[in-house]
């Protein structure tokens, strides 16, 4: 399975609504609410060890963690990860390779894609556009490379909004790194299965077996979705199966078993990823307008059977 790392990168990527475009009021686990903050005066990220200034307009939301405008899809989505075994230099030179790449199927289209440095340390800083179905929205992500971990922010700004994309890569090129993270909460815990262990990921939970960071460990995540997804009971199962579909190595569906989880309507999904035979695991949680997304893989090669793993750790989800 892909590296935590890129999963991450991955997830500000393809999130096109970064910002808080709509309330999750009257859904059964609120999220924490943004944060009005002074205009221009760092702020620390929610569950990150970064801090950003506040553009006119926008506030601090703990959710994503990053930044966000009122009423709008206008956002910055905050990841922070461990490395996973890499140098800070081949991060960045792995998430360089990444966002030149094309055809890009999440309609991504960078402008630029240049290395430098934030906070004193190696850096990628990309802007460009990102188009979905008839709508662009301006993107930019810039991500550096601390010793112990990887941070990738992704902004994005939908049609019309009134602060440039310059200005607002200008803000994540400027970011302050701290040596603690700021406290967060994100609503939902699960318990790790013996033998994995807790990783660093701002943006949700991640654990893998025996603490190992290389690639090809067996890797569970956790994240809510970015943006609300409100759908009927009767379309809960095709979502289920597109979103995992989405998932990195395109995924077939093998099964597919609607479940409660955490007292909310699931689908439990077991595949087959074309990239190098894993097997792949995910439960989607309907929670009110959002969805949690809690997914696993393996090689059965190179592993014994990690999916009893998998699912005890899904299973034990507890939302608060």
């Amino acid at each position: 399975m892909r590296s935590v790392a890129l999963t991450a990168a991955a997830v500000c990527a393809t999130a096109v609504l970064a910002g808080c475009s709509q309330s999750t009021a009257g859904a059964p686990s609120p999220a924490p609410e943004p944060t009005v903050s002074a205009p221009g005066a760092p702020q620390p990220i929610p569950r990150t060890r970064v801090s950003l200034r506040v553009p006119a307009g926008f506030m601090v939301d703990g959710r994503m963690p990053g930044l966000c405008r009122a009423g709008t899809s206008s956002g910055v989505i905050v990841v922070e990860s461990a490395l996973h075994g890499k140098t800070p230099e081949q991060a960045m030179e792995k998430m360089a390779a990444g966002l030149r790449r094309r055809p890009n199927p999440q309609g991504l289209e960078f402008d630029s894609v240049d290395r430098g440095t934030v906070a004193g340390m190696p850096a990628v800083l990309a802007t460009g556009v990102q188009r979905i179905s008839d709508q662009t929205f301006g993107k930019t992500t810039v991500a550096f490379a601390a010793p112990d971990a990887m941070v990738i922010m992704t902004g994005t700004l939908q049609y019309g909004d009134p602060l440039p994309i310059a200005e607002l890569s200008a803000v994540l090129r400027d970011a302050r790194w701290g040596d603690r993270a700021a406290p967060g909460d994100l609503g939902y815990d699960i318990r790790p299965a013996p033998g994995y262990t807790r990783m660093i990921n701002s943006a949700g939970l991640s654990f893998t077996l025996g603490g190992r960071q290389e690639m090809g460990v067996p890797r569970f995540v956790v994240h809510r979705s970015a943006s609300d997804v409100v759908l009927p009971e009767e379309s809960r199962r095709q979502f289920a199966e597109q979103r995992f579909g989405q998932m990195p190595g395109s995924p077939a569906v093998g099964t597919i078993n609607a479940k409660a989880v955490a007292g909310r309507s699931a689908f439990e999904i077991t595949g087959q990823s074309a990239e190098k035979g894993l097997t792949m695991y995910a439960v989607i949680v309907f929670d009110g307008k959002r969805y949690i997304l809690m997914s696993g893989g393996f090689d059965p090669a190179k592993h014994p059977d990690q999916l009893p793993a998998f699912r005890a750790m899904a299973d034990s989800l507890v939302i608060k």
